[in-house]
């Protein structure tokens, strides 16, 4: 791999207006949603698909690896907040809930949720903005509370990551490896993530975890690969020269893609030694 990162972090984020009043009006929709697509792109972000109805706006997006998605969501409300004082004149206070909801997507995926985003004025003909928040958050089995569905953030953020040592050495192993992934597991717990699989063969690792929404993608990862090189020079002094490659690769995963992905990284020994990897991402990881 390279000194350099590649991200795709396809999120599609969801946030409604104060106590869900019909505020965005048809009259300046169109110049709001532009607004918004010109602040995501402020953002390092890359706007794919925007929509909504009166009470909420439905966002597809590349996040950018550099900023936290809490972040992100309070910087897009506030700014979007100001424009609508200053540029529109309406005759009621503006504002949005305090709330959000945030899902990871898959690049195979995104044509589909492209398409619901478009439909919402059809699909909002029988279900309410709560009913579609509902629906969302148990399909992407997130725990929630039925009474802070708009106050409250809620976010399945599944994400790939991939990482080699420095020059592809084959530094992890076998007896490194078990007490390595558990060191990462950990750290990320302590990060607010989760590990929901890892693996890899000695020269690199791939994890599939839940990214926390309060940190950025890069500190994340550099947090994980940080620690877990400390963790190795200290228990193992034999491998005090031990060091990760600076780049990584981070793509994002939709719920319905996680078990796929889980099965690619438990294996990716037997993948290695038949060369029946993904080529894509393994390409991305040679680069």
């Amino acid at each position: 791999m390279t000194n350099h990162s590649f991200t795709n972090l396809l999120f599609h984020l969801m946030w409604s207006t104060k106590n869900h009043e019909p505020l965005i009006e048809e009259s300046f929709r169109i110049k709001l949603s532009r607004y918004l697509c010109g602040t995501v792109k402020g953002l390092g972000g890359v706007p794919i698909q925007i929509g909504g109805t009166r009470d909420h706006v439905h966002l597809l997006y590349v996040h950018s690896p550099k900023i936290s998605l809490s972040k992100f969501v309070s910087e897009i409300k506030v700014q979007a907040t100001h424009w609508m004082k200053k540029s529109i004149k309406t005759s009621f206070p503006f504002y949005w809930n305090s709330g959000y909801q945030c899902f990871s997507v898959s690049e195979n995926k995104k044509e589909q949720v492209k398409e619901f985003i478009q439909n919402q004025s059809h699909f909002h003909r029988d279900q309410t903005h709560k009913d579609e928040i509902i629906a969302l958050l148990q399909k992407h089995h997130v725990p929630f509370n039925h009474d802070w569905v708009f106050s409250s953030s809620y976010t399945m953020l599944l994400t790939h990551l991939v990482w080699s040592t420095k020059l592809r050495q084959s530094l992890i192993e076998p007896d490194i490896q078990k007490k390595l992934y558990s060191s990462i597991g950990e750290e990320c717990c302590n990060k607010g993530g989760k590990v929901i699989e890892i693996g890899g063969i000695e020269d690199h690792v791939h994890i599939l975890s839940q990214l926390p929404a309060k940190i950025s993608l890069a500190d994340f990862t550099q947090h994980l690969k940080t620690t877990s090189t400390r963790f190795i020079r200290r228990e193992f002094p034999s491998s005090w020269n031990f060091e990760w490659q600076s780049g990584y690769g981070g793509f994002s995963t939709s719920v319905s893609m996680s078990e796929i992905v889980q099965k690619y990284i438990k294996n990716q020994e037997h993948h290695h030694k038949s060369q029946t990897f993904d080529q894509e991402i393994e390409k991305l990881f040679r680069m």
